[in-house]
């Protein structure tokens, strides 16, 4: 891992290793990895805890509108009154204790901490707190001014069912027809121009997994790679989870579209670690840049929206993604909306993309009488087959919303206060760093998902038969629903948002729970703890799409419960799934025999040794079968006859689904394409680099030198164009099969 030119504070301290503090470093962001590397020493700091003490303060009171600075070479006074006075009557004025009161309150804190610290970093860490006053301040005027933030005078609300936005069929349309009028669709399937009409042209959608910064590496070359095989100018959508969505928050704001920008900007940007303290310290004294660095979780704090860890780790990551340089001078504050990416797909110029959450259900906590597993099924007429699940969010430029609620809000609304389907108080659009920081959230599992996660991962052993063991007997003394409401305990709290169906009339097309409509807020986290690949906004009804290539950059490769959860979705949503497509839980990279996980486990040892001992690491040698050998290619394509349709009830779907037409609905005619490619090594290309063992690919890894970005990016790309061929004769198959169809549909009298 690269590590930050910057000395750390503590490395001239005498604070014993284990009284350090830590702050996120120890937390996996995407897909977890065998053998994470120590974490650096650079994203350990008494003030990043001290801050995120300060930010996550649930003190309420209402405050004076002058600030005074107390600073002594300036006592710049900020007054408030006047701007509050003009704004908007649908600006809250009164507000709980702000950031800049909070600073005050929790100051002998603060003093506690930096007395333990080398003098010469004192004056820093009083100017960065000072800094933090004057700016927080300002932050607070500014969300009042209608100019800077012209959505202030709008009134959102609501939408409500299962039809698409306006603006999203709008694109659809546009981009259809693109593909159409550009030829690009011929040229990618290699047939004359003239053969293809536009209604037969397959929806294509691309779903790209998390993975930390691998996720993020490794989609940027896979896409530049179908950009330049031709299958990017064909998609029509790209949905990301947890570090894909990390790739489309940068591609479609500070690189324009512009894969050459964007490596360029990772190259800029990867090599320090988002919680580094001394690039936060150097923000935070920068004038322009900390405004840009403390907007988002000031805004949240100040529209009364709880803040959590999720948020100050969104902070810090937006921060290193979205700043283009260290100069404010070079940021645009359009970079930090989602909803301005729209101008980037606008006319259907480029793929939509879709960016994705989940909320974990568990309605028996809230009720009184506690857990009965009949009595909650009964009261959802059978729509459940858990006593708890996840709802997938969806983000795109156009809105936000969850298809299992049947409610949608505008994206540069979402964040807002709602009730009764209208907003209580209007507030800018919350900040894309702090959504950054929920998509990638993976670090808020369950206790259960961890432990699944920990037995997973760590090596065979007597700790291991010792925990196993004890757990087994810890879960028959309290029984299966004492066990499960246990499991279903987090340690970290999810982002909390505004529900915005809080208080919302039950809706006639799906009875929602109560206790969801009920919820102030909705927490939102990482949506790879459910699937770490994003098939389900392409298994809606809403989104008719036909062909989806799905870019699996996890470690380990372990295909077999991603599948099966996508089926399970797609029987639960009624539209088809490929019968062939699903893995068998042996087929897996790496998929070692017990001899040869001993061998590498011996390995890891003797080089963690090495590294303790301040000896040279030797070399890893890596003792393995191929991917091959274990049933694992570079390209799998599944498009055998759909499973036999469970067709919606036409009541939930009656407006996607008239009851009249169900049986001749597209939808039950529809014949769907799946596409896996597994990050996977490819020897032939580039014999150095298995994404699986190469130390930089860890999910831990947080920093990347230009060298390795390159290196991922160009295996990735190879892997891409290797598949081209297969790729090229999917999609033509489906348009073969669309055709055929509307060929018979037009001879019927």
């Amino acid at each position: 891992m690269s590590q930050d030119k910057n000395t750390d504070k503590h490395d001239k301290l005498d604070l014993p290793k284990e009284e350090r503090p830590s702050f996120l470093s120890n937390f996996s962001f995407g897909s977890s990895h065998k053998h994470p590397p120590a974490p650096d020493d650079d994203a350990h700091t008494h003030a990043t805890n001290w801050f995120a003490k300060l930010t996550f303060s649930k003190s309420a009171k209402i405050t004076t509108e002058t600030v005074k600075s107390t600073d002594s070479t300036d006592s710049t006074v900020v007054t408030t009154t006047a701007v509050a006075a003009e704004a908007s009557a649908t600006v809250v004025e009164s507000r709980p204790q702000n950031l800049v009161d909070k600073i005050a309150d929790e100051w002998h804190d603060f003093e506690e901490v930096i007395k333990h610290v080398s003098p010469s970093a004192i004056s820093e860490d009083i100017d960065i707190v000072q800094e933090f006053r004057k700016v927080a301040a300002q932050i607070e005027v500014d969300m009042c001014d209608k100019i800077r933030y012209p959505d202030l005078t709008r009134s959102p609300e609501i939408r409500r069912g299962l039809t698409l936005c306006q603006q999203e069929e709008n694109f659809i349309k546009a981009r259809i027809n693109r593909i159409a009028t550009t030829h690009a669709f011929a040229k990618f399937i290699g047939v004359h121009p003239s053969e293809v009409r536009e209604e037969d042209i397959p929806t294509i959608g691309i779903s790209a997994s998390g993975g930390g910064y691998r996720a993020m590496i490794a989609t940027t070359g896979s896409l530049r790679g179908a950009k330049k095989i031709g299958l990017l100018d064909c998609a029509t959508y790209i949905a990301g989870v947890s570090g894909a969505t990390w790739f489309l928050g940068q591609y479609y704001s500070v690189a324009d579209c512009d894969f050459d920008k964007l490596i360029k900007h990772f190259n800029n940007r990867l090599q320090v670690h988002p919680a580094s303290i001394q690039e936060v310290s150097k923000i935070m004294l920068t004038e322009g840049l900390n405004k840009y660095f403390l907007e988002g979780i000031v805004q949240k704090h100040r529209a009364k929206i709880p803040i959590t860890p999720v948020d100050v780790y969104g902070t810090m990551l937006g921060a290193r993604l979205l700043f283009v340089s260290d100069d404010p001078k070079d940021i645009d504050p359009l970079d930090f909306r989602l909803s301005a990416q729209e101008k980037l797909v606008r006319d259907g110029l480029n793929p939509l993309p879709i960016y994705t959450a989940v909320r974990h259900e568990m309605i028996w906590k809230s009720r009184e009488e506690g857990l009965d597993v009949q009595k909650i099924s009964e009261e959802l007429h059978g729509k459940i087959d858990t006593i708890d699940w996840w709802n997938w969010m969806e983000f795109t430029p156009y809105e936000v919303g969850c298809e299992e609620l049947e409610a949608f809000t505008p994206t540069w609304a979402f964040g807002n206060h709602f009730e009764n389907g209208k907003t209580t108080e209007i507030h800018p659009e919350q900040n894309l760093g702090l959504l950054l920081g929920i998509f990638g959230s993976v670090f808020c599992a369950t206790l259960g998902e961890m432990y699944d996660t920990w037995k997973y991962y760590v090596k065979d052993g007597w700790l291991k038969t010792m925990v196993e063991s004890t757990t087994n007997t810890f879960k028959k003394g309290l029984g299966q629903l004492k066990v499960h409401e246990l499991a279903a305990t987090y340690l970290i709290h999810a982002s909390d948002n505004p529900n915005f169906i809080y208080h919302l009339p039950e809706p006639v097309a799906l009875k929602v729970p109560k206790e969801i409509i009920d919820k102030k807020h909705l927490g939102m986290v990482d949506a790879g703890i459910d699937n770490n690949i994003p098939f389900n906004p392409f298994l809606s009804p809403r989104r008719h799409v036909d062909v989806i290539i799905a870019l699996d950059n996890s470690v380990p490769c372990d295909p077999s419960d991603y599948f099966a959860r996508a089926a399970k979705y797609a029987q639960k949503q009624g539209v088809p799934w490929p019968s062939d497509a699903v893995f068998d839980p042996n087929v897996k990279y790496p998929n070692m025999t017990p001899d040869e996980k001993k061998a590498e486990d011996l390995q890891w040892e003797e080089r963690s040794k090495a590294k303790e001992n301040g000896e040279p690491i030797p070399p890893f040698k890596p003792v393995r079968s191929t991917p091959q050998a274990n049933g694992l290619d570079h390209i799998h394509i599944f498009d055998g006859p759909s499973n036999p349709l469970s067709l919606p009830d036409p009541d939930k779907h009656i407006e996607v689904l008239p009851k009249q037409n169900l049986e001749t609905s597209p939808l039950a005619a529809q014949h769907k394409t799946v596409v896996y490619m597994p990050l996977l090594p490819n020897p032939e290309f580039d014999p150095t680099i298995d994404p699986t063992y190469t130390e930089s690919c860890s999910t831990w890894n947080l920093t990347y030198t230009p060298e390795e970005i390159a290196q991922l990016v160009n295996l990735a790309e190879a892997n891409m164009e290797k598949a081209a061929d297969k790729l090229k004769q999917a999609c033509k198959a489906q348009w073969e099969r669309k055709k055929k169809l509307r060929e018979e549909r037009t001879k019927k009298p």
